[in-house]
């Protein structure tokens, strides 16, 4: 391109040079090749007319400064501009046409490169269809029906602690009102998940996962526990914890779903006992009737007022029953 089509009316240029043909923009001296103009920004630690000398010697034929240096050799263009910062975005936007019609500018303190490294993937990928179908939903347009009913793939429960854990009794205790809040769900849901899975949050903010798969669905709290503290005890994270969760996942309905009795197993147990705390939650409210071992707790197991008891133990409804009483 010709030195003057690049200017445009942006700099003075003397008319012997005019016509000159530049290979490149750069302003660094450093990547300058034969035939470029060098544009010497002035920097506050440092003034581009200084790599002048460099420039000149990689090849440049013109140089772009506020001001002429000091000295030129012969046959160097030198187009003076009153603010070459403008003069060079210019020049650039006409030496290198191809620019999209629509720039997305990131800014914020930290995850700017991230943001911009995901948003071009996403379009790369998609396509402009993408960009505008975010754009749309970023304005708060979508043209796609609203389904009110949505069929759950899975039931869970999660905490995340005020302050990192390892105390084994706070550990079960949490899992246990955990499981509970995932079986209440999956009850009210009438359906049963036929795997349960533990979400362990490290201190250090590693996420692992575990989980098993039941010989058959339950919506039992005293099944998924007994499963989820199986897990965490194979788990052995060894540091201390920030956030737990359960799982229920293989959502099936429940509502007359067969039950695979154990050998041994009394005629009535604990998804009994729990479908009757459930009426009684239901009549009297949720601390109507809980395990022993939450007691003075939250849903999430998080006790209340004084602090945690050193070794607590952790157990069931104890209460009087036909599941737990002498045959």
């Amino acid at each position: 391109m010709k030195l003057s089509d690049i200017i445009g009316q942006d700099g003075q240029v003397d008319a012997r040079f005019a016509a000159r043909d530049i290979t490149g923009i750069a302003a660094d001296s450093r990547k300058v090749k034969p035939g470029y103009l060098f544009v010497a920004v002035p920097g506050t630690k440092a003034d581009g007319l200084s790599f002048v000398p460099q420039a000149l010697a990689a090849g440049a034929t013109a140089i772009l400064a506020e001001r002429a240096p000091d000295s030129l050799p012969e046959g160097v263009a030198i187009v003076v501009a009153k603010n070459v910062r403008r003069a060079l975005a210019l020049a650039a936007a006409r030496f290198y046409p191809r620019q999209p019609k629509t720039i997305a500018a990131v800014t914020g303190t930290s995850g700017k490169t991230s943001v911009a490294a995901f948003t071009r993937q996403i379009w790369a990928a998609l396509g402009e269809a993408a960009a505008s179908h975010l754009h749309a939903l970023a304005n708060g347009r979508d043209s796609r029906r609203v389904d009110p009913v949505h069929v759950e793939k899975s039931i869970s429960a999660e905490t995340t602690f005020d302050v990192d854990i390892d105390d084994p009794a706070k550990i079960r205790r949490t899992l246990l009102a955990l499981s509970n809040r995932v079986a209440t769900r999956l009850r009210q849901s009438e359906v049963a998940g036929r795997t349960i899975a533990i979400k362990v949050r490290l201190s250090d903010f590693r996420t692992l996962n575990r989980s098993r798969t039941l010989h058959s669905p339950t919506d039992v709290a005293k099944e998924i526990f007994d499963t989820s503290i199986a897990l965490f005890e194979a788990l052995r994270p060894g540091d201390r914890i920030r956030l737990l969760g359960v799982r229920a996942e293989g959502l099936v309905n429940s509502d007359g779903m067969p039950r695979q009795a154990a050998l041994g197993d009394r005629e009535r147990g604990w998804s009994e006992l729990e479908r009757a705390a459930d009426a009684a939650t239901a009549r009297f409210g949720r601390s109507a009737v809980r395990p022993a071992s939450l007691l003075g707790s939250d849903d999430a197991g998080h006790q209340r007022g004084a602090g945690d008891t050193d070794g607590e133990r952790v157990d069931w409804f104890q209460m009087p029953g036909p599941w737990n009483s002498p045959e």
